[in-house]
Parts: C-alpha cells; sequence; structure tokens
C-alpha cells in the first residue's frame, strides 16, 4: 500500500512537527508521501522524507483546516489517504499498523496530552466519540470516498476551526460510507493552547445544526471548489 499523508502546517506548529516526526520515522516511510499545506511557510523541507508543500491562502480572521486538506487531497499521488496534524505524534508504529490493514477507512485511538506533557484522556477510541469519522486526529480515507462527499465543507473556514470536523463526519456516514476505530493504533496529541469560542464558532455551530438535521452527504463547496 502507499500512502499519502495530508499535514495542515502553520509555522506555530513546526516545532511539534518535529517531535512527531521523529515517530513517524521508526518506520519505514518508503512508500509514503507527506503533504503540507500552509498559509505562512514559504519553503519546508524534512530530510530523509519525500514531501511537496503547497500554499494557499485563507480569506477572514478566523481558520479551519478544510480548505488545507482539500488541497491536500488535490496533490496526492496515492488513493489511500492519511489526514492529521503536526501536534498528533506516533504512539505505535501506525504506518505499518495501517498498511497492514485491508483498505478502508480507520480512526486510531489519540490520547490527550496536557501542559506538563502528561496523557491523561483518550480523545476517541472504539466506544467514545466513534459514531462517526468526525475525530480524525490522524485517520486513513480511501480518496475516493473523500471524493464522494466533496471532503471538507469551506462554509466552515472562518469559525476558528469549529465544527468543519462534526461536518465531515455527519456527511460520511449519510452517505453510507464504512469506517473502523482501531485502539491499538496510537497517537498522542500534543498540549497547545486551545481556540476560544468566539462569534464565528458559534455560527458555525448554528451551521452545523443546519447540516445535522438534513440528508445531505455532499459538500456544496468542498473539494471541487478549493
Amino acid at each position: 500500500m502507499n500512502i499519502s499523508i495530508i499535514i495542515p502546517m502553520e509555522d506555530n506548529r513546526v516545532e511539534l512537527f518535529n517531535n512527531s516526526l521523529i515517530q513517524y520515522q521508526e518506520c519505514d516511510l518508503s512508500n509514503v508521501e507527506f503533504i503540507f499545506v500552509s498559509r505562512n511557510i514559504p519553503v519546508l523541507k524534512f530530510s530523509d522524507v519525500n514531501s511537496k508543500l503547497i500554499n494557499y491562502t485563507l480569506e477572514g480572521d478566523g481558520f479551519s483546516q478544510a480548505k488545507a486538506l482539500n488541497l491536500g487531497i488535490k496533490a496526492t499521488s496515492y488513493d489511500n489517504i492519511i489526514v492529521t496534524s503536526p501536534e498528533v505524534m506516533p504512539k505505535t508504529k501506525v504506518i505499518e499498523q495501517l498498511m497492514s490493514l485491508p483498505r478502508g477507512n480507520y480512526i486510531c485511538q489519540v490520547f490527550a496530552q496536557n501542559e506538563k506533557g502528561e496523557e491523561y484522556m483518550s480523545l476517541v477510541n472504539s466506544k467514545f466519540r466513534s459514531n462517526t469519522p468526525a475525530m480524525h486526529f490522524l485517520a486513513l480515507f480511501k480518496k475516493e470516498d473523500l471524493e464522494l462527499i466533496n471532503g471538507w465543507s469551506l462554509d466552515y473556514q472562518n469559525g476558528s476551526g469549529a465544527y468543519d470536523d462534526d461536518d465531515f463526519g455527519d456527511r460520511f456516514v449519510k452517505a453510507g460510507l464504512k469506517f473502523e476505530v482501531r485502539d491499538e493504533i496510537q497517537a498522542v496529541h500534543q498540549y497547545h493552547p486551545p481556540n476560544k469560542v468566539d462569534k464565528a464558532w458559534i455560527k458555525n455551530q448554528e451551521l452545523f445544526e443546519k447540516q445535522r438535521a438534513s440528508k445531505n452527504y455532499y459538500a456544496k463547496r468542498g473539494l471541487r471548489e478549493s
């Protein structure tokens, strides 16, 4: 199996990704490409890693990963796509574990880390927040399934990163697509200051409530419009 890893990368996350990369390099990366998508990093290159950098602009004051993830999908060389964030650090040999599974959609168990660097809770596992693939801190998806639902919705991109993941998970399930949560494939969400709840956050919540009440699974503005 060949895998493309999409990582939206901001300049304040590079140090956290350096920690993550050390763990990725515990695996065989010969069939893996990293695709970094960034608004504010003009040059990004890591030694011994097959990678490419996609630059883009985003209007508005808030930030959502939706456009970055969609642009990453368009740039992939492979049809098996890992979606993650720079601060999500593998705890087990995630690449080798995912490659050993039948081709499919998988959500990995991810643990939260506090300011002291201590793990204190599971953010997603087979018995917690597992009804949709919204909690895709570290997840493997089939490219054709992402294309079927038109990726992530751009309607949430000015909302401080709120509810774009819930919207994605809701549409994924409504499309009849299958996924599995794998507790044994694990990563750690490294600590960083959380986003603040603001007016854009609340607006996105209202937008998602409308989506959840609908039968729609295709993003009106998503992958194809990015």
